[in-house]
């Protein structure tokens, strides 16, 4: 599934919802069928990864900023990290493409479109709400989509 929308149209907020750093102020979020706030908080955000397309500066040691949320990690679990996030961009987009492939679900969020190719769902952001949900060849076709928009946007910006 991917988000788009732009900037400051709320992708950002829709993660901070699914991952409960803010409560819905209308609406609920359900996962499986189950509301969102039946799940217990550490095992929700222990079982969610993100990676940001910025790296997020942090004061914190290498090992303190993998285990953020995680139980029970000792050293020894984790040997290699340091040198997985010291390798190069071009490596570990391939290596995050094979991760991807055996996930249940991903969530891309992005502003520019050709990120999001392959997604079998796109929704659309715009005024913090989901304003379409489609696959990419259904909204293409709507004439007067927000998609369709974004999209001419970016073709004619290239």
């Amino acid at each position: 599934m991917a988000l788009v929308g732009e900037s400051g149209s709320g992708k950002c907020i829709v993660i901070k919802l699914i991952q409960r750093f803010y409560n819905p102020e209308s609406g609920q979020i359900f996962l499986n069928g189950m509301k969102i706030q039946k799940f217990k908080l550490s095992w929700l955000r222990q079982e969610m990864g993100l990676v940001s397309q910025e790296p997020i500066p942090s004061d914190k040691t290498i090992r303190e900023n993998i285990a953020y949320g995680k139980t029970g990690l000792e050293q020894k679990e984790r040997p290699f990290q340091q040198q997985e996030l010291e390798m190069h961009t071009a490596s570990y987009q391939d290596c995050l493409k094979d991760t991807i492939l055996t996930l249940g679900t991903t969530i891309v969020v992005a502003n520019c479109l050709t990120t999001i190719m392959g997604a079998d769902t796109i929704a659309v952001v715009k005024n913090r709400v989901i304003v379409e949900k489609r696959s990419q060849d259904v909204l293409i076709k709507m004439k007067d989509g927000v998609y369709a928009s974004l999209v001419a946007i970016h073709s004619s910006s290239e």
